[in-house]
């Protein structure tokens, strides 16, 4: 025992601990009083407090004892906080020492101490003062209090024994209560119903104190708690606060896997405050998520405390307990679906109240004619279903449920809506604006769309279709404006500002007209520019089954998209099921050994649109263009790049689950940030950066447990476990993948074996895929392997390079017909989490030119690199190109969303079998060339130097043009309109007069071909009218003069 000996670790001490027990030497080139146990006295304390004297002495003593006894509940000395060690016995056994020297063995100790709810006895070091600082006082009470009852009901011995036992922590303590027929286990649950009844001797002034919750008090429920291993929770009930034991909650809902793990101890004072006693209900349902029924244990009389506690053991994991809402309100069935627009039959369904409950007997399902009422009663059921057969087509419905308990029938459910028909109307009606016109999109319930693609797809006599209708205010009038539409979506290009839309499906065998959609609201998007520069803004992809926001800022996605409602990669379309977080673009140059890259990145954009807000919105080279260009002009570092950015989607089967971007990247030196840049950019690199969060259909934080790979040609991953490469165990087909080899690396794609698939010579060639992606793991935090969430996130998102001018880093050679082939292969593969986020431009640079830690320019699977599951994203670069200023580089990238890897049945969404990652990269590759006539995959060409996109496969650039002919300009009765129509295409055919005004006389797509109309235009105003054809590349127009 030293005194007075200067000592660093407690000159500046922050907690008044005086004096402490130091088990370890660590000062060797020190003077020094002692090799080891050192207990430390500092003078002040003799002056100051003797009684801090006797309570810091004790606990040194105490701990010095114990560290010769079971030095493994000690831990080094610079991990010590204060000396205390890492165990509860010790600490508890040190606040025991205490005791002996303030109040003697044998006498109370009437210390007023409460037994904490929600904290763990044994695990030590969890609970802090308000600045994060050890709690160690507060952390030996519930240690003591338990050691106490041990000394209570046992004797002192008991203690000495676990003092001197040399087994650590509870299982030290297991072994000496083995000695008196019991175990820890056994005492810690009769511990607190004794704190309760104030049954520890010693500890008079103890107690558990337990929330009230009032049964009568809706903003109380549903209580939820939780706690670890070794601690209670719970609560009270008591007379007087709108306590009725009759109309308390129900059910108390648990997730203890067994009745050896957990404990439940109902603790019963009556009106006379007295004790009743306790009880031990056992668990009777040994599941996941336990219900005990707490009304089962009322015995009929008023108490004036009830006391529900629950108390974990030797639980591994975190314990939750929930009070359930109230049922006997009683509460009707919430959640009401119905399965719309069937054939002479209403399908409902819901689920049970809140609150589980074993009083519900039955429900009762009330329908009427009417919203609002009145209802009349059709039938009840046990069950969560209901099919209604008495009803008539084309005939409003109006349904709500209650539930029947045995005490009596809870109030009406909220009302629901149907609308039995043989012809169902088309659903999930959305507009999106364009500068062109106005996007519409929609889709038919299970049971109309099957038969109506049928009669399309063989072409029936009498071909379904659909029709749309338009009037300038809600609630119509409408007005035909398409006819004749066998897609499910439509452009109305005649908008000038806005309108309301509703759709009609029109059915053949048996024929039939279905009633209107949902009306909706569309409105054109004006260019607009603010202070001579536009603004930042997102405008939506939506026409296929991969919907995303596309910025005119260089980023892709809505990292924003759960407040701003705008879908970010949703697979499928109109789900809210986000795969992408944000998406970015990327251009990097070193310029004179200054490394510089303009990006997008959350909360820094450093592009920024360069003239209009949108160059274009509509119908185009695809079903939906958005077109913009921005650049990063205005930024502090600016490279002097414009970029030009075409996004292209299709509604086509197959060729909708991806999105393709079209670049022309051009170089302006003047526009460098120092006014004057070098005349050629050395060393770009262009990249796409995609941070996914897969996706947003998992419940247990989606953006932390995904996995990043690739899927192309990669150097050095041929001996890799997770992500081999190259590897051959599969053939992948254009849509589907089967076991086995076909003689070609699963990484290639195969081209020209396919229908539509043209290649220069005829032949098969096999192209690197290219292709970063990442897919949803196995969450460490959760029981089960929730890989893919059953279903709900199975879709794998990626990023694939069709094509990039050439550069170092492709494979290039001359073909046995003397023609150039090239592989465009990216330049890099990288990946990293958010602890690795690049923070400045160098730092993005290295991993645009793959420079990674582990020194791969293509990163392997983090799994193959021992990393785990986490928040990652890819990044895919191509280059390095030298830019002259004036000059520009094309680039085009795909982006989209396939089932899993290869292809698989869709289940969870209930799309059937749906194509893999692998696929949909392939079909957009396979949509670039489409309709190309001197160039394929190994000899590529840019977008704007061949025919691409010729969508849908099959047609044939033909001879000729689009032409208008007329019967007569002169006319008096009809008039006869004939297209010349050199390929299948969407047509708007107007009459349009003087002022501009139209009048709509065909919209629709039509095959290739000659197309004539006759059209009666008696009624039609003597004057000078002209007649206006328009496909989306081509415009006619003929002058013609009505007379009468």
């Amino acid at each position: 025992m030293c005194a007075g000996i200067h000592d660093n670790y407690a000159s500046y001490h922050p907690y008044r601990v005086y004096t402490y027990f130091d088990p370890v030497d660590e000062s060797l080139g020190v003077a020094h009083s002692n090799e080891g146990e050192i207990i430390y006295l500092d003078p002040e304390i003799f002056e100051k407090d003797p009684e801090d004297l006797e309570k810091y002495l004790a606990h040194a003593l105490v701990r010095m004892i114990a560290w010769k006894n079971s030095p493994d509940d000690f831990v080094p000395r610079k991990d010590m906080k204060d000396g205390i060690s890492s165990s509860w016995v010790v600490e508890g056994l040190c606040r025991f020492g205490e005791y002996l020297v303030r109040r003697g063995e044998g006498n109370q100790d009437t210390t007023p101490l409460s037994y904490p709810l929600n904290n763990s006895l044994t695990m030590w070091g969890d609970q802090t003062y308000w600045d994060e600082s050890p709690d160690v006082e507060g952390e030996m009470i519930p240690s003591y209090i338990f050691l106490m009852y041990l000394y209570s009901k046992f004797g002192s011995s008991v203690l000495q024994e676990i003092m001197n036992e040399s087994l650590p922590g509870e299982e030290g303590v297991d072994a000496v209560l083995e000695n008196y027929g019991t175990t820890m286990k056994e005492e810690f649950k009769n511990l607190i119903p004794s704190l309760i009844l104030s049954d520890i001797s010693l500890l008079p002034e103890t107690r558990l104190s337990a929330p009230l919750i009032s049964p009568g008090r809706a903003d109380d429920y549903p209580y939820n708690c939780s706690c670890f291993s070794w601690s209670v929770v719970g609560w009270r009930m008591q007379l007087g606060d709108l306590y009725e034991p009759l109309n308390q909650p129900d059910s108390v809902l648990l997730n203890a896997t067994d009745s050896l793990r957990c404990a439940w101890v109902i603790v019963k004072i009556d009106t006379n405050n007295v004790n009743t006693g306790y009880e031990f209900p056992s668990l009777s349902y040994p599941y996941n998520e336990a219900h005990y029924y707490i009304g089962d244990f009322y015995d009929g009389s008023l108490y004036q405390k009830i006391y529900y506690l629950g108390i974990t053991f030797d639980v591994p994991e975190k314990c939750d307990f929930v009070l359930s809402e109230l049922p006997g309100g009683p509460y009707p069935p919430q959640n009401i679906r119905v399965k719309n627009y069937l054939d002479g039959m209403v399908k409902l369904s819901w689920e049970p109240p809140p609150g589980e409950t074993k009083y519900l007997i039955l429900y009762r399902i009330y329908r009427s004619d009417s919203s609002g009422g009145p209802y009349l009663l059709i039938n009840e059921t046990e069950n969560l279903e209901y099919t209604d057969t008495l009803v008539e087509n084309d005939h409003n419905y109006y349904y709500v449920l209650t539930s029947l308990y045995s005490t009596g029938e809870s109030w009406y459910s909220e009302e629901i809506w149907a609308y039995p028909t043989a012809f169902p109307p088309p659903v999930n009606l959305r507009t999106a604006g364009g500068t062109e016109g106005v996007l519409l999109t929609w889709s038919l319930p299970p049971q109309g769309a099957e038969k109506m693609k049928k009669a399309i797809k063989e072409k029936t006599k009498d071909i379904p279709h659909f029709r749309v209708l338009r009037c300038d205010t809600s609630g119509g009038p409408y007005s035909l404006i398409g006819d004749g539409i066998v897609d499910f979506f439509f452009v109305d290009s005649t908008l000038s500002d806005s309108a309301y839309y509703v759709v009609q499906a029109i059915y053949s065998a048996p024929a039939g007209t279905s009633a209107y959609s949902e009306e909706v609201k569309g409105e054109i998007v004006l260019p607009e520019s603010l202070s001579g520069r536009a603004a930042d803004a997102y405008v939506v992809e939506n026409v296929g089954e991969v919907w995303s926001a596309v910025s005119n800022f260089g980023n892709y996605g809505d990292p924003n998209a759960c407040n701003t409602g705008r879908p970010s990669f949703d697979w499928p379309g109109g789900s809210q099921n986000y795969y992408l977080w944000e998406g970015r673009f990327w251009v990097g140059a070193v310029v004179n050994g200054e490394t510089l890259v303009s990006h997008a990145e959350y909360f820094d954009y450093e592009w920024h649109p360069a003239r209009v807000t949108w160059e274009r919105i509509g119908e185009g080279v695809s079903h939906w263009d958005i077109v913009c260009s921005y650049s990063d002009e205005t930024d502090a570092t600016a490279l002097g790049i414009e970029v030009w950015q075409r996004a292209l989607q299709w509604n086509y089967d197959l060729f909708n689950n991806f999105i393709a971007f079209e670049y022309r990247i051009t170089y302006d030196k003047t526009k460098f940030y120092t006014g004057s840049g070098p005349d050629t950019l050395e060393n770009l690199v262009v990249a796409w950066v995609f941070d996914a969060d897969v996706c947003n259909e998992d419940p247990s934080d989606c953006h932390i447990d995904d996995i990043v790979s690739y899927d192309g040609w990669a150097p050095g991953w041929d001996t890799f476990h997770y992500t081999r490469i190259p590897c051959d165990t599969l053939t992948v087909k254009s849509t589907v993948s089967y076991s086995g080899s076909d003689g070609v690396p699963d990484q290639f794609t195969i081209y020209g074996d396919d229908w539509g698939e043209h290649t220069l010579h005829g032949e098969i060639e096999y192209i690197p895929r290219n292709m970063s992606f990442i897919y949803d793991g196995d969450n460490p935090s959760t029981v089960e392997n929730d890989a893919g969430e059953n279903g709900g996130c199975a879709g794998y998102i990626f990023g694939r390079l069709i094509y990039a001018p050439p550069s170092p880093s492709d494979s290039v050679w001359v073909d046995e017909y003397g023609d150039t082939a090239r592989w465009i292969l990216p330049l890099a593969h990288q990946w990293w989490n958010w602890e690795e986020d690049p923070g400045d431009d160098a730092a993005k640079y290295r991993f645009m030119v793959g420079i990674s830690p582990e020194g791969y320019q293509f990163r392997p699977n983090p799994l193959d690199m021992n990393r785990e599951v986490f928040d990652y994203r890819f990044l895919l670069s191509s280059g390095p190109f030298k830019l002259a200023s004036g000059e520009t580089l094309t680039f085009v990238f795909a982006a989209g969303v396939g089932q899993g890897m290869d292809g698989g049945v869709d289940n969870y969404w209930g799309r059937g079998y749906l194509p893999g990652a692998r696929h949909v990269a392939d079909l957009a590759l396979k949509a670039y060339y489409a309709g190309s006539q001197h160039s394929d995959p190994l000899h590529p060409s840019g977008p704007f130097e061949d025919i691409h996109w010729l969508l849908p496969l099959g047609v044939k650039k033909e001879p000729g043009s689009f032409e208008l002919y007329l019967s007569s300009t002169l006319i008096s009765g009809e008039m006869e309109i004939r297209l010349s129509i050199p390929r299948r295409t969407r047509v708007d055919v107007s009459l349009v007069d003087v002022a501009g005004r139209k009048r709509d006389i065909f919209h629709g797509i039509l095959p290739s071909g000659t197309w004539k109309t006759r059209v009666n235009i008696r009624e039609i105003p003597p004057g000078v009218y002209f007649v206006e054809a328009r496909t989306p590349e081509e415009r006619r127009i003929k002058k013609i003069v009505v007379i009468k």
